[in-house]
């Protein structure tokens, strides 16, 4: 979670299976808002908790596409040098 590797159990956390033992109406946001409502969470908390994944996810995307990117230069820079080379 953020970024830390989660070590054992914790209160800030929980796992939820989406499938039709859910509420298969429900997308997985809906699923795990149904989860905070449940401990207690307001609805004010559950759409801050919603963007602020949603901005780490767009975050992760964008860093991972950087890094597609930059291998693909890497990789074009090694076949320039493999053929410099020949």
């Amino acid at each position: 979670m953020d970024r830390k590797p989660v070590t054992g159990p914790g209160n800030d956390r929980i796992m939820m299976f989406q499938d039709s033992a859910l509420f298969p109406w429900l997308n997985v946001i809906e699923n795990v808002k149904f989860g905070l409502n449940i401990i207690g969470c307001s609805r004010e908390e559950q759409e801050e908790r919603e963007l602020a994944e949603q901005k780490k996810e767009e975050e992760v995307e964008e860093e991972e596409q950087e890094e597609g990117v930059k291998e693909e230069g890497d990789m074009k820079e090694e076949e320039v040098e493999e053929e410099v080379e020949e």
